[in-house]
C-alpha cells in the first residue's frame, strides 16, 4: 500500500540480492483500485526461458518473471504520466 502523499508516474518492485528477481505475479492498488499501466523493467529471461516481465503480471500464479540479471532486477508499471489519480 503507497501511503506517499506525492504523486508519481512509476510504481515498482526492485528484487533483492541474488534473486534474479523472481516474482510470480505483481499488482499495485490505489485503496481497492488495481492500477494499470505500461509494464517495465529488467529486459530478458534467465536462458532465454520466455519468463519476461509480462509474466508478472499475467494473473497467472503459475508462471513467472525470472531476469537474466542475479542483482537489482526490477518490475512495474508505467502509468503514463504524473498524477495524483495514482498517490494516496
Amino acid at each position: 500500500q503507497f501511503t506517499d502523499k506525492t504523486s508519481f508516474r512509476y510504481a515498482r518492485y526492485l528484487s533483492g540480492s541474488s534473486s534474479y528477481g523472481n516474482v510470480a505475479e505483481l499488482e499495485f492498488y490505489r485503496e481497492s483500485e488495481k492500477l494499470h499501466g505500461t509494464i517495465i523493467g529488467t529486459s530478458g529471461s534467465w536462458g532465454n526461458s520466455g519468463n519476461t516481465i509480462s509474466k508478472a503480471f499475467d494473473e497467472n500464479v503459475n508462471t513467472f518473471f525470472d531476469s537474466p540479471e542475479i542483482n537489482n532486477s526490477w518490475v512495474g508499471l508505467d502509468f503514463g504520466e504524473t498524477t495524483d489519480k495514482y498517490s494516496r
